[in-house]
């Protein structure tokens, strides 16, 4: 993958432009293989439990599960 389709996947899911790029930046320069070795990337927000006991989500939270062309699955995370 590219960063700039990576960038593009995460302004599709968070609906935020502006720091599509920031993350994609981020996610390249920590992720564990080079970009052209992840072949799909599956994004979601955290999750964070009330004093209630309800479950909410949390956006402050970014998750990415991406596989490697040679099947290793991998988790990063952007906390801010």
């Amino acid at each position: 993958m590219t960063r700039k389709q990576i960038q593009q996947q995460i302004a599709a899911f968070t609906g935020d432009w502006k720091s599509a790029r920031e993350k994609a930046q981020i996610f390249d320069d920590n992720c564990c293989v080079p970009l052209t070795q992840v072949v799909s990337i599956k994004l979601s927000f955290g999750k964070r439990t009330d004093a209630g006991g309800s479950v909410h989500e949390d956006r402050d939270a970014l998750y990415f599960r991406y596989l490697t062309k040679s099947g290793e699955g991998y988790v990063f995370s952007i906390l801010r």
